[in-house]
């Protein structure tokens, strides 16, 4: 408590009145986004994070390019099987470029972090903004650790692996899951080793990894499962559209 306090009243120490053309443009530009710390840094990463949920699962939803298959067109025989972690890094650090990059904000994937032979080698996405000249900050950053829900390590990601980047100051960190669980994943051409995980039960499996790190208020992290499931009558925005019609 006496941590969160103090971030807090350094938080209120920390702001600085906006210049008239700095207002200005946030009023009339609703893609622009003030970013003076870490924190928010990593809620703007997380609302485009969002987005490409939307992307992901709407209507005519871009999830299947998150998936192979054995054929052209999909049908009741068509075998279906989520890409590698890798492929699922390279499609959120795509996304993250087009949506938030450029306006001084960098968008890297695998950073090379520490020597080889050591722990914590490369992070898997790693976003960057420069600091306001004036608040005697260093860069900003938000390390991505992604993993899929089939990954063994999951319970343990963000006290192992997560936690080893968020050493550096005014750098966030946020531990992503690829969610893929659905009844078109054919487990003959790769399996899943958890069994009876729902997405629900995902979240707060992560959520609480992440609770768990920062209840010292030291470090500054978030956890968020991407819904990447093929359309079904599993998915969520499969069940929202049909309760609306």
């Amino acid at each position: 408590m006496l941590a969160r306090d103090t971030a807090r009243t350094a938080a209120d120490h920390s702001v600085r009145p906006l210049e008239p053309e700095q207002l200005i443009r946030l009023v009339t530009d609703h893609q622009t986004r003030l970013v003076r710390d870490a924190r928010q840094l990593l809620d703007l990463v997380r609302e485009s994070l969002a987005v490409l949920e939307e992307d992901l699962q709407g209507h005519n939803g871009t999830a299947a390019t998150l998936w192979n298959r054995n054929q052209h067109r999909f049908t009741s025989a068509t075998q279906c099987w989520p890409c590698w972690e890798d492929d699922l890094s390279d499609a959120v650090a795509s996304f993250l470029r087009r949506d938030i990059g450029g306006h001084r904000v960098v968008v890297n994937r695998e950073v090379q972090v520490r020597r080889d032979g050591l722990p914590g080698l490369r992070t898997d996405i790693q976003i960057e903004a420069p600091a306001p000249a004036d608040t005697g900050r260093h860069t900003l950053r938000v390390i991505i650790e992604a993993k899929g829900c089939w990954n063994p390590e999951l319970p343990m990601t963000a006290r192992t692996q997560l936690r080893a980047y968020l050493s550096e100051p005014d750098t966030a960190g946020l531990l992503l899951v690829g969610y893929f669980d659905c009844t078109r994943w054919n487990t003959k051409k790769r399996s899943c080793p958890a069994t009876n995980h729902n997405i629900d039960d995902v979240r707060r499996e992560q959520h609480e990894q992440i609770r768990q790190l920062t209840s010292d208020g030291v470090l500054l992290a978030a956890a968020h499962v991407l819904d990447c499931r093929l359309p079904g009558e599993d998915s969520d925005w499969r069940k929202t559209a049909d309760e609306s019609a």
